[in-house]
């Protein structure tokens, strides 16, 4: 389990002898196998699982799906008594692969509802609207954004420094855009 991103967990599955299975995150990599569903708007960028062979012969699994808790990779992996994936990996060792999208269709677990409950009181002075926007406050990674434009300049202008000019914001800091309402 790690967050390296997709290139660097295929390196991992190649390398690292004692990997039986991938599952990684950071760079946020849609990767899918077979039809795609009507939501899964996103640009697939290797199969699910990816297979990595390693120099050994050793077939690796990687997995990663997307961001935001919006799909749920489903797995069903069996190993033999030394614990190596049966053989063939892609069928026997990965019986199930497949990527499901977790949407309204999907009930709520109430234990864990009742766990988040805890903190969403807590945390209820936090969701006072403190205002709205006419137009669509972007996140755009990697270049400049009306929601980078908007975040730097309160911070220039909500500074406890009266000087302050100039601010900076990593795009990873802003985590959303925000819609019109």
């Amino acid at each position: 389990l790690g967050h390296a991103g997709y290139i660097l967990d295929m390196k991992m599955a190649k390398e690292v002898e004692e990997i039986d299975l991938v599952v990684g995150g950071h760079s946020h990599s849609f990767l899918h196998t077979g039809r795609l569903n009507e939501d899964m708007i996103e640009n697939v960028e290797g199969e699910f699982p990816t297979y990595v062979k390693q120099e050994s012969g050793k077939v690796v699994p990687v997995v990663q799906v997307y961001k935001y808790s919006k799909y749920l990779g489903v797995l069903q992996l069996n190993f033999d008594s030394t614990g190596d994936l049966l053989l063939p990996v892609n069928g026997a060792g990965v019986a199930t692969a497949e990527v499901v999208t977790i949407d309204k269709k999907y009930e709520k677990d109430p234990w864990i509802e009742s766990q988040l409950d805890r903190y969403r009181e807590k945390l209820a002075d936090y969701y006072t609207t403190v205002g709205c926007s006419n137009v669509l406050l972007e996140n755009i990674r990697n270049a400049e954004s009306n929601i980078g434009n908007l975040v730097t300049d309160a911070l220039v202008r909500n500074s406890r420094w009266n000087d302050t000019r100039i601010s900076f914001q990593n795009t990873g800091g802003i985590r959303s855009s925000i819609d019109p309402e």
